[in-house]
C-alpha cells in the first residue's frame, strides 16, 4: 500500500530573483502559514535540499523547469534542484525539463501516481511511461504534442516500486 507521508504545493524561486533576503541558487517557496512569515523561514535552497539526510523513495517535482541544470556554476553550489534530492538520498526523481502547462502537469501526476500507488504497482518507469500513453490516448488532439507530455522525466532508478 503507498504511503504520501507529505505533499506540499512549492513555487520554484529561479535563481534570477535575487534580493538581500533570496539565495542565488534555486529554492523552494513553501506557502507561510501567515502573511508575516520571514522569507529566509519559507524557503529551502537546492544547497540546503543537498544537505538533508532524507528517507524518501521518490520525489516529484511538478514544477516548471525542475529538471534542469545549469552548468556554468556547477561548482559553486547545487544548481539543480534534482541533483539536490539525489544527493540528499532519493534514489527517484520525477522532475520537468521545462515550462508545462499546468492542467497536462497535473493530469500527468495524477496518472503516474495511479500507475505507481495503485492497484496495478507499476516501477516508476512503468507508471510515467503508462501515464504518458493513457495521456495522449486520451486527451484532446490539441494535447497530444509532446510539448504537453514529454517534458517530465525520470532520473535514478526507475525500476524502484511502491511495494
Amino acid at each position: 500500500m503507498s504511503r504520501i507521508l507529505s505533499y506540499f504545493k512549492l513555487t520554484l524561486v529561479p535563481k534570477t530573483l535575487t534580493t538581500d533576503t533570496i539565495s542565488s541558487s534555486i529554492s523552494l517557496l513553501f506557502s507561510p502559514s501567515n502573511l508575516n512569515e520571514s522569507l529566509e523561514n519559507v524557503m529551502l535552497s537546492s544547497s540546503e535540499v543537498a544537505e538533508l539526510d532524507l528517507n524518501a523513495r521518490l520525489v516529484f517535482l511538478s514544477a516548471c523547469n525542475t529538471a534542469r541544470s545549469d552548468l556554468t556554476t556547477f561548482y559553486s553550489g547545487f544548481r539543480d534542484l534534482a541533483a539536490s534530492f539525489m544527493y540528499a538520498g532519493v534514489p527517484t526523481i520525477l522532475a520537468s525539463l521545462w515550462s508545462v502547462e499546468t492542467n497536462s502537469a497535473q493530469e500527468l501526476s495524477t496518472r503516474f501516481f495511479r500507475g505507481f500507488s495503485g492497484e496495478a504497482q507499476l516501477t516508476a518507469s512503468e507508471a510515467l511511461a503508462t501515464a504518458k500513453r493513457s495521456f495522449i490516448a486520451e486527451s484532446a488532439r490539441e494535447f497530444s504534442h509532446p510539448r504537453f507530455w514529454s517534458s517530465i522525466i525520470l532520473n535514478g532508478v526507475g525500476v524502484l516500486t511502491d511495494r
